[in-house]
């Protein structure tokens, strides 16, 4: 321990692999950790750790106002794991700097459920700096009701400069239940938002997703869906829930994901965007979307009410076989490359179904397309062909 103002340093070099700086296990209810500065945790060795079992969880532990990954003195030393968690309930994760984790900043494993994450720096701290997590925050088999972010500007987390901002996954064979991710700042983030393994009902909501680039394996996607995640929402049905993705609220230039604003490849059912702006994102060129890609095997997906403008490549790119979706009530404007192009074998309904006769129907599920470099909706294989699996498309304003 060496202390040096505000915050007390925990030198991780000196603990034994495998051993954390903090084991909380059942019967630690109730226990504060605040004003830490934990550093070089390495290989299997957290500086924090929950461990609570399935008969004896953790519960109502407040981490607060702690360091992880630099000194009291602004040294940048980096952890393996910053906080590790499972078997916790109600855990408040607040006012912390995540930073430099060769594996994550912030970790919700099995059984976590209720966790509030607040008001964190992950990736950068109060002055800016780049200290990048490969992930920032992960849940990874996590359970219910954990929520990253908050309703108010003071709840929202700024996670920047991270190979992955948050990943929600399942690679413990446990899939994570109900969690929701609002109201947070992605800046420059090689991937802002993962969902991928069999993660069900996760609502990504309110967040401003911006400035996504080339970081390590990662292309500088705003969101990606994978896996076979279902239940997936990204917005919101009354449009409260906007997502800012490739800009902010007033909508001002030049601060795009350098590749899609949003992939789909996910083959679990209902996963559904709606009504987000996504603005200004750059796909790298050619006809692959900087708005919204739908690929692999993204099964039913619903792209309804959302803005999606100036975007290299397409608005909406669609390629696949196994790519099923229905894209209705969006604006689809001022992209450099078609408005919609759907090509080797996906099938897609764009604006009302054909056998619709409702004109009402048929006017509220329109698309506006135009103002688009390439054209409003093109339908090609590879090689220029009609031959994709192309659905339906009517009453839309081309």
């Amino acid at each position: 321990l060496v202390t040096t103002g505000r915050y007390v340093d925990i030198d991780g070099a000196r603990v034994p692999v495998g051993d954390s700086g903090f084991r909380l296990a059942g019967g630690a209810d109730g226990s504060s950790i605040r004003g830490l500065a934990f550093s070089e945790f390495r290989l299997d060795t957290p500086a924090i750790e929950l461990v609570g079992t399935e008969a004896n969880t953790v519960d109502n532990v407040v981490i607060e106002d702690n360091i992880f990954g630099v000194s009291s003195i602004g040294r940048t030393l980096g952890n393996s794991v910053g906080l590790s968690a499972v078997h916790a309930d109600n855990l408040t994760v607040s006012n912390n700097v995540f930073a430099i984790s060769r594996e994550s900043g912030l970790s919700l494993g099995e059984n976590v459920t209720n966790a509030s994450v607040t008001a964190n720096y992950v990736g950068t701290d109060s002055r800016g700096r780049n200290l990048s997590n490969a992930v920032g925050i992960e849940l990874d088999g996590a359970g219910a009701g954990n929520v990253i972010g908050g309703d108010t500007i003071e709840a929202a987390n700024l996670v920047e400069f991270n190979a992955i901002g948050v990943r929600v996954s399942d690679t413990t064979g446990t899939e994570v239940l109900p969690t929701v991710v609002r109201g947070n700042a992605f800046e420059r983030n090689g991937l802002g938002i993962e969902v991928g393994g069999s993660s069900s009902e996760i609502v990504v909501e309110s967040n401003t997703i911006l400035l996504g680039s080339v970081l390590e394996t990662q292309v500088g996607d705003g969101i990606v869906i994978t896996g076979t995640a279902s239940s997936v929402t990204v917005g919101s049905e009354n449009g409260l829930g906007r997502n800012y993705i490739g800009t902010n609220s007033t909508m001002d230039l030049g601060l795009g994901n350098q590749g899609s604003g949003i992939r789909i490849s996910s083959s679990g059912a209902d996963v559904q965007v709606l009504n987000n702006t996504i603005f200004g994102n750059n796909s790298g060129g050619g006809d692959q979307a900087g708005g919204v890609t739908l690929e692999t095997a993204a099964n039913g997906t619903l792209l309804d009410g959302n803005d999606i403008l100036a975007n290299d490549g397409a608005g909406v790119f669609a390629t696949g076989s196994a790519v099923t979706a229905v894209i209705q009530s969006n604006a689809i404007k001022s992209n450099d490359g078609d408005g919609v192009t759907v090509q080797d074998g996906a099938t897609v309904t764009i604006g009302a179904a054909a056998s619709e006769t409702d004109t009402a129907v048929i006017r509220s599920q329109a698309n506006t397309i135009h103002s688009n470099g390439g054209y409003g909706i093109r339908v090609r294989t590879a090689t220029e062909t009609l031959a994709a699996a192309f659905a339906d498309f009517a009453g839309n304003s081309i």
